[in-house]
């Protein structure tokens, strides 16, 4: 794993496309396929009709709502990193697990040399 900074602060985490890991299923350290997982779709079933009125009648009205963030809050604003979350996929059986990398500005796959 290789973090870059340049003059500008931007975060640049480089990932080997293989690694040696230790597979759950198999219960040794073998070689995985590296892949980033992709964000999922919005949830449906917490959307319904319901929650959704709910939750409008709930921002309307004065004072907006319920629960208003401060602007000189550490939480006001939009984060400029996101979390790197990849699967692992075994060389040996083939089956992926997940692996949480923390926070980067932007991730690559690199090629190990």
């Amino acid at each position: 794993m290789n973090h870059k900074h340049n003059l500008f602060g931007d975060n640049i985490m480089e990932f080997p496309k293989t690694v040696r890991k230790h597979c759950p299923f198999c219960r040794t350290h073998e070689e995985h396929q590296v892949k980033r997982v992709k964000a999922g779709g919005r949830a449906k079933a917490a959307f319904k009709k319901g929650d959704r009125y709910r939750r409008v009648k709930m921002n309307n009205g004065y004072g907006g709502t319920p629960y208003p963030i401060q602007a000189n809050s550490k939480r006001y604003g939009v984060k400029t990193s996101k979390k790197v979350l990849i699967k692992l996929i075994c060389g040996k059986c083939g089956k992926a697990h997940q692996y949480n990398l923390g926070r980067a500005r932007k991730f690559e796959l690199v090629q190990k040399d």
